[in-house]
Formats: C-alpha cells, structure tokens, sequence
C-alpha cells in the first residue's frame, strides 16, 4: 500500500466514521480508560497476502479509536506472532483451540488471531467471507479474513469490533443500526446499542486471567438487570439467558442459574457444544465421583441432539448415585424423545419416587399423562406442581386446559391468566383464553386476546 493511497483511504474511513456518529475528538469527561494490551498472530495465509503487519496494525488502530470513544477501551498491540495454522482445520471452534494451543499471551490481556483459511463449508460464492469467533469473558479471538475487490474495507473492520463486543459480554441485538446485529448490514454500523455499550463499560475493568470472578458484586448486579432487559426485546436470543446463569451461579443462586440455562440450551445448541460441555468434562476430570456432574453432561448431550453420549453420560451418572432424580428425568426425556412414552413415565416415577418435591418429575409426568388422556392423572400432577412452583407459567397452563374439557370455562381463564402474569410472553395464554371467551360469544374480549 503506497503513502498516498494510506493517507486517502484514512480520510474516506474517518467522513465514514463522522457520518456514523462517531466523534474521533475524544471527551475529557469519558469513563476512565482501559488499557488492553494485544498479542496479535497471522497465520500463513493470512501472512502470504497482506504486509501483514502493517495490515493488523491499521485495523487495530481504527478499532481502537471506535472501542476508545465508544466504551473508553483502547488496544495496543505489544507483539506481532507467526502461526502456522492446520489446514486441515476448517471449523473456526477448533481453529480457535489450536491458536490458543500454540500462541501464549505471553503478558499481555488478550490474544487475536487473524487467519485466511478457506472454510470447506462454504461455495465458491462466499470465497468472500469474513468471520470471527470470540468466546465472551475469555481472552482469545479469532478473525477470518478471505481476501476480495469484492470486500469493502470497512467489513474488515466490522467483523473485528463485533467479535471483541463478544469478548466483553455483548450480545447479538435485533437493532440494524448497531454493530452486534448479526448479520452487520449496513456499513455505517460502528456503534454499539446502548445496553451493550453499558455492558461493556462494566466488564471491561475484569482481570482476563479470572474472567467474571474479578467482578464486583455491584457489576454482577448491573451486568444480571442489563442482560434481562435485552431478553425482554428480543428473547429468541439464548446467550443472554446462558450469561444470567454464571452470573446467578457467581451469585451462589445455583436455582436460578439451571433454570436460565437450560432456556439457554433449548434457543442455542452451540451453547453446550462451545462452552457448557467443555467446563462439564472438565468438573468430571477434577471430580471422577461427582454424579451431577455426569448428569449436566449428558443433559447438555441431550440438548445437543446427541443421545447416545448422554445416555453414556447418564448411565454413569446413575451408578454412582442411583437416587439421583435428574437422572432419572432425563432418562424420561430420551425416551419421550424415542417416542417412548410408557417409558418414559417409569422414569419419571423413579424421580419423584427418589425425590417427592421433585418439579420436574411432577411436570413431565402430567404432560405424558395429559397425552395419553389421563386427565385425572395429569390434573394431580399439575396442582401439585403449583404447590411446588406456584410462578411456573407452563404448568398453569396445562391446568387451564384441564379445565376447558371439563367445560370450567371461568376457573380455566383465571389459570390462564395467572399464566400470564408470571409469564406476559406465554402466547398460548392469550390463545386459549380468546378461544374461551369465543365459545362464550364475548367476541370483542376473544379479539382482543387473539391479536
């Protein structure tokens, strides 16, 4: 790249930046800045087109001047490394291990990777790709990069302070207009919405070496309140219910932090292949005799579609503490997911048998009971998991539609409702009471529930 074409391409970047709201003239009452110091590696592919060095340098330089006046974060590169990437590697979670495996931080807060391999799971019509990978509360990035005329300079960018936005916590958004939309459409997007610029300006100040631990209890706090107030915008999201529960564990709400991953687990299966398994076999390593341990493996393997691990998984999990009732529900939900249903109800048994206060047990019980048609049956189950959980909007729910066929029209809106309440986002609540309030007649009450 000539001095001339360097010096034009910085003024077109910096009118882009303007015309995106970005101020480049940095405030003097700003959050106080963060000093992130970067070790950066190329690989071969990456190294063989570009004056590589001088190539991360001007990219770096250009997102730190977005993270500084944005978030008040500013990244200086303190080494510059070769990496000989795998060829044979062509998925960006294992490319990740091997850059973590062979470039050490070596001092500095984070490692980025930048790599121009072909992915073998694209066409040719995406030899253009550029894409990144950044697991949140870690320190290791990776960037690809495929080389094109076709490629504004600006994605290249993009890709790298939207990969980073995850490194600090922040989450994919559905606001167009800002750079954790995913996909990035539009090429002014270089600021971050406004609950992930908070997110960050609170975890930028962790220790990389400790993660979330170095947190405060008041920045846990905030962190918990920002990440449901995203969940109410868009809660089709899974990694913000996968965050609340290390931050309810970091908490000591163990309760809580299970119930927000596994609404994690059922939105996001990459979830427990890139994080949650990973850690669970790593408790199982330290605590060979930890049945729950075990159990949240395989019930991670369950999510992730993969029911022989989990059965593998479970079955230890089952000798070594044969009383274990989560281990014997999630023998009931393999089966239920083999279609087995009589099954199924043997294992649910088993669990509330071992455990009586058991809500889970109770819960999938009524449900095979209610298909299966024993409505009295599944009408026990359901009041008792009230008792036992009176907040849980599902279970409300299926006690509602006991009620419509026993023609308690009144008692089954009131269950509906309550559903409601605990739950505003439970649609079926509205369904159901607009097909009650139809049958009744009260058309303008069941329109209004309808829409």
């Amino acid at each position: 790249m000539t001095f001339k074409y360097r010096i034009l391409l910085n003024i077109y970047l910096l009118i882009l930046l303007i015309i995106s709201g970005v101020d480049i003239v940095l405030s003097r009452e700003r959050d106080s800045l963060r000093i992130i110091e970067v070790t950066a590696a190329a690989d071969e592919e990456f190294r063989s087109q570009y004056n590589w060095i001088e190539e991360i340098r001007n990219r770096m330089e250009f997102v730190s001047k977005v993270f500084e006046q944005e978030v008040g974060i500013r990244f200086n590169v303190i080494h510059f490394r070769k990496w000989n990437s795998d060829n044979s590697i062509n998925i960006m979670q294992l490319l990740i291990r091997e850059l973590k495996k062979n470039i050490p931080k070596e001092g500095s807060d984070i490692v980025i990777g930048f790599t121009s391999q072909y992915s073998k799971n694209f066409s040719g019509d995406y030899d253009d790709y550029i894409a990144g990978l950044a697991y949140s509360f870690q320190d290791y990035v990776l960037i690809r990069t495929v080389r094109s005329e076709n490629w504004n300079r600006l994605r290249k960018y993009q890709s790298i302070i939207h990969e980073l936005g995850h490194l600090f916590g922040a989450v994919h958004v559905k606001d167009v207009s800002s750079i954790m939309h995913n996909p990035i459409v539009s090429l002014r997007a270089m600021k971050f919405d406004k609950y992930n610029k908070q997110i960050i300006k609170i975890t930028k100040k962790r220790d990389f070496n400790k993660g979330i631990e170095s947190l405060s209890r008041n920045d846990i706090e905030r962190l918990i309140n920002l990440y449901q107030k995203i969940i109410e915008i868009n809660p089709e999201e899974g990694f913000p219910y996968f965050y609340l529960s290390l931050l309810y564990s970091k908490k000591r709400m163990p309760e809580k932090g299970e119930l927000e991953l596994k609404k994690a687990l059922k939105l996001n299966k990459s979830i427990a292949q890139n994080y949650v398994i990973p850690v669970y076999l790593r408790r199982i390593k330290e605590n060979p005799d930890n049945a729950s341990a075990y159990n949240d493996v395989a019930y991670a393997y369950f999510v992730n579609g993969l029911l022989s691990k989990s059965v593998h998984y479970n079955r230890i999990a089952l000798k070594i503490n044969p009383y274990l009732p989560e281990s014997y529900n999630l023998s009931g939900l393999i089966y239920l997911k083999k279609k087995n249903i009589k099954k199924a109800i043997i294992q649910f048994k088993k669990a509330v048998d071992n455990y009586p206060l058991y809500f889970d047990g109770h819960f999938n019980l009524g449900k095979c009971y209610y298909f299966l048609k024993y409505y009295k049956k599944a009408r026990d189950e359901f009041e008792l998991c009230i008792k036992l959980k009176p907040e849980s909007a599902e279970a409300h729910i299926f006690l509602g539609l006991l009620l419509m066929k026993e023609k308690k029209l009144d008692e089954a809106i009131f269950e509906f409702k309550v559903a409601l309440f605990y739950n505003p986002s439970i649609l079926e609540g509205y369904r159901y009471s607009g097909d009650i309030y139809f049958e009744k007649g009260e058309y303008q009450l069941a329109f209004e529930n309808y829409i």
